[in-house]
Order: C-alpha cells, then structure tokens, then sequence
C-alpha cells in the first residue's frame, strides 16, 4: 500500500501492525517509490494504480466507488 503517513501518528500504527499480521500487505511511502522517486506530484487519488508499475509486485487489486473491481495477477 503506497502512503505519504507520518511516523507516530495512530493511522500509522495500525497500518504498521496490519503488515507485521497480514504477510500479503506490504507499506511503501509515496514519496519513495521504487520505480518513481517521489511520486508525491501524483495525484493521490491516482496512488492506487502505482503498483501497476511497481516490478516488485506480483499482484494488484483495486476497488471504485461504482463497485468495479479490477484484479491483475
């Protein structure tokens, strides 16, 4: 899940005890994207499809307000 959370803060904390619980859920800050650089210029909105470029991921699932899902493996 890419994010631009700070650290300390409570959001932070529970996604940071959902990955050490969940092995599929991994963190990365936005602003340090393998394939981008700071990609934080991206609209956030647009952050759910940055694992589409990501070669360190092997799958991606995403859902809209319209209920579409898209799954890409």
């Amino acid at each position: 899940m890419y994010h631009n959370l700070t650290e300390g803060g409570s959001a932070m904390a529970e996604l940071c005890r959902l990955a050490c619980k969940e092995d599929h859920l991994d963190l990365c800050r936005v602003s340090e994207s393998p394939m981008l650089g700071d990609a934080r210029w991206i609209v956030p909105t647009v952050w759910r499809f940055m694992p589409l470029v990501d070669g360190q991921v092997r799958g991606f699932f995403a859902s809209w307000k319209i209920s579409l899902w898209l799954y890409m493996a």
